[in-house]
């Protein structure tokens, strides 16, 4: 994306530029998709048709271990690819998984974190849980293109990039989410009673592993949002172009 592109958006221009951004990018974050999540969701189906957690606890419990550490892999390459590519870079799969390995461990602690704080936020009457959705949601971005960084730090630096802004990256993350779950819900109607089947199963993680990379496009663009509006980022993208060799 051209420098001069980077301006403030309206909600509509995020999720535009986030379709434009998937597209673009399809076949890199199909690819970080398929190497983070594609063993992990064999083994849930696998898991399921052998009986499910009761039979299998300890196996069913590796999976879900399995699928936190390369869903945050996965999380972090995705990131790199939407963040160089928005800045006018190109950045491939196998290099994104490489640069994501070593923010493995920050991005569990902030996934763990904001985790829970919604949580609370939203046994408290709902509306905490939003503001606290809100004001977290770039975490994780922050995390991977402002590293190194804690997670803790990277939790500071979302609440402060999204002061006076939570509301509107409340209803893009809702907006964003609701699109991501939009096919599913359309998949479940249409399939009636088969839902539990193993066929099903089977075509929800398809799904899955082809429309979450959207939801973090459409975070990594409301970062540089945020950074726009807030601190003047697109300027100084545009000054270190002209610097001077």
């Amino acid at each position: 994306m051209d420098a001069s592109a980077l301006r403030p958006l309206s909600l509509g221009e995020i999720l535009d530029v986030s379709f434009g951004l998937y597209r673009s990018r399809f076949s890199n974050l199909l690819t970080v998709a398929l190497a983070t999540q594609a063993v992990p969701l064999l083994l849930e189906v696998y898991v399921e048709s052998a009986g499910g957690v009761s039979e299998h606890p300890f196996f069913w419990l590796g999976v879900r271990i399995l699928t936190v550490v390369t869903g945050t892999i996965g999380t972090a390459a995705s990131t790199f690819i939407v963040s160089d590519s928005y800045l006018g870079r190109e950045s491939g799969a196998g290099a994104a998984l490489a640069r994501a390995m070593p923010l493995v461990g920050t991005l569990i602690g902030v996934s763990i974190t904001v985790g829970f704080l919604v949580a609370v936020g939203f046994i408290l009457l709902i509306v905490p849980g939003c503001i606290v959705l809100g004001g977290l949601a770039v975490s994780s971005v922050a995390a991977v293109v402002e590293s190194p960084i804690q997670a803790s730090a990277a939790l500071g630096r979302s609440w402060s990039l999204t002061q006076g802004f939570r509301g509107k990256v409340f209803l893009t993350m809702f907006t964003g989410f609701f699109l991501l779950v939009l096919p599913s819900v359309a998949l479940a109607v249409l399939a009636g009673g088969a839902e539990g089947s193993l066929l099903w199963r089977g075509i929800e993680a398809l799904l899955q592993v082809l429309a979450y990379p959207f939801l973090y496009v459409v975070t990594t663009v409301l970062y540089y949002d945020l950074r726009v509006r807030k601190e003047g980022f697109d300027l100084e993208l545009l000054a270190s172009t002209l610097q001077p060799v």
